[in-house]
């Protein structure tokens, strides 16, 4: 692991364990999982796709019990729920078949062996799989317009600590529109979504891989605080952040979020940054 020094909050930059040869990659095709969904967000039935409005109440709901926080949760799915069903069913898309292409012509490409389908319990333990749950969380960035976040939950289960990895692979789509209606990402029976979503993700796939088999060199990191909207948060904030630029015209950034890691494709007219400085590499005692 790297740790960016200098900031007043460290950041550390996770160097993924080695993959074995041969790694068995399981795709998920259906619902994401429960666990997987952000505080607040409305799943599309039968889809991997989420809305998401506001998260009023979070904080509050996590000081006084899991009872309250539910209750929060129902609250702000509501909030977006009957402009999300509007559209109906044509949001409501699953990106697992793509995800396995995307990732099979960039192993082709690079000459990484991988096979795909469903692993079994033994092959997860003993880290011989890689298990990858692609989502898009549709993020409202003003009154009635969306942004698609498109992730690549990535995890692998190792038979050690040091051998496993959990991370999530974001990109942010520059564009934003409305659900539905004239200009919307559906628009009578025209399909803006999905496309857009394509692209980013056959990029995402493409970084994934390079990341987890080690082929992102650390040497060319800079540091800053930038200011994000993390997958999982509705508020822009401030993060403490490792980033390159020049990824295929995207920054590739590395901010200093909670687990599962975050790692995220950002257009560069998205992000604004202060304290640009160097990036200064240490081994770090803790992860």
């Amino acid at each position: 692991m790297a740790l960016l020094v200098g900031c007043a909050t460290p950041v550390y930059v996770d160097t993924p364990p080695k993959l074995p040869q041969d790694i068995f990659v399981d795709v998920e095709r259906g619902e994401v999982r429960w666990g997987l969904r952000p505080f607040g967000a409305y799943q599309l039935p039968g889809s991997q796709v989420f809305v998401i409005g506001s998260q009023h109440g979070m904080q509050p709901a996590g000081m006084f019990g899991l009872l309250t926080f539910m209750v929060a949760d129902g609250v702000n799915q509501a909030s977006v729920k009957a402009e999300a069903q509007k559209v109906g069913q044509a949001l409501a898309q699953k990106f697992g078949v793509a995800t396995q292409e995307f990732l099979d012509a960039a192993a082709q490409r690079r000459g990484y062996p991988m096979r795909f389908g469903e692993s079994d319990w033994t092959q997860r333990v003993k880290g011989l799989a890689m298990t990858v749950d692609p989502s898009v969380v549709l993020h409202r960035v003003d009154g009635t317009k969306f942004r698609p976040y498109v992730a690549l939950h990535v995890e692998r289960i190792g038979e050690t600590v040091a051998d496993s990895y959990d991370s999530v692979f974001v990109a942010i789509v520059d564009e934003a529109r409305p659900l539905g209606g004239k200009d919307g990402w559906i628009d009578e029976g025209q399909d803006r979504f999905r496309p857009v979503v394509l692209d980013a993700l056959r990029l995402l796939a493409d970084a994934m891989l390079e990341e987890v088999s080690g082929g992102l060199p650390r040497t060319d990191l800079k540091q800053a605080a930038v200011a994000l909207r993390t997958l999982d948060s509705t508020a822009e904030r401030d993060v403490p952040a490792a980033f390159r630029e020049g990824y295929a015209g995207r920054l590739l950034v590395y901010p200093n979020t909670n687990m599962p890691r975050q790692i995220y494709l950002v257009p560069p007219s998205l992000l604004s940054m202060k304290d640009v400085k160097p990036f200064r590499e240490r081994t770090a005692a803790v992860r």
